[in-house]
């Protein structure tokens, strides 16, 4: 199921995280890069939880190309990238 791409906001960063953090671990790419970039166009500020939750849902599915993308961006707004806590 593929989330439902209106209406959708972030009410904070944190839930944004939750959220993207859910869809890596469901081996679910598409629905969290779409999570990645509602939260930028809420105008809320990605962190390095945010950049490494979105890194993660990459390296589930092997989209090395897409997280080497999100690496430069997160190098490019000099965030440091933590790495995900795997469970």
């Amino acid at each position: 199921m593929v989330l439902r791409k209106t209406r959708i906001g972030c009410a904070s960063t944190v839930s944004c995280n939750s959220a993207i953090d859910a869809c890596a671990k469901a081996k679910r790419w598409a629905d969290a890069q779409f999570l990645f970039q509602v939260l930028q166009r809420s105008g809320l500020r990605p962190t390095s939880v945010t950049y490494g939750a979105a890194a993660h849902a990459y390296k589930e599915v092997g989209c090395w190309v897409l997280g080497l993308a999100l690496l430069l961006d997160c190098k490019s707004r000099q965030i440091s990238v933590c790495d995900p806590i795997e469970s």
